[in-house]
């Protein structure tokens, strides 16, 4: 699991496939900055939103790239995927609470 600051990306989501990333808004970074090329990340647009974790892979393009959205953590759809009309939305790397609660978890059984 890696991690990375300022990422945010515009991406189409085609209903509830892969997200075809499209590049960094003014002042932030790309997916492909963050090391192992998994990662947490939020999908929203208006009041639809998922969390998730999956990888960034390349395409078959130069420069195309995709993020996998293989885990659901959370979302506006009783925590399921979001089957998003097709369109561009926002896509941000971010640290999941449950992130957190599992390092509480883990540092209460001594094992970090």
């Amino acid at each position: 699991m890696a991690f990375s600051d300022r990422v945010k990306e515009s991406g189409i989501v085609n209903a509830s496939g892969n997200v075809l990333l499209m590049g960094a808004y003014t002042g932030y970074v790309t997916f492909s900055s963050i090391p192992s090329g998994s990662c947490y990340y939020v999908i929203e647009s208006g009041s639809f939103w998922e969390v998730g974790y999956g990888p960034v892979y390349g395409g078959a393009i130069p420069f195309e790239r995709y993020l996998t959205r293989n885990t659901i953590l959370s979302s506006s759809q009783n925590n399921n995927k979001v089957n998003f009309s097709s369109g561009i939305y926002t896509i941000f790397h971010t640290t999941p609470a449950k992130h957190f609660d599992d390092l509480d978890l883990l540092s209460y059984m001594g094992m970090i």
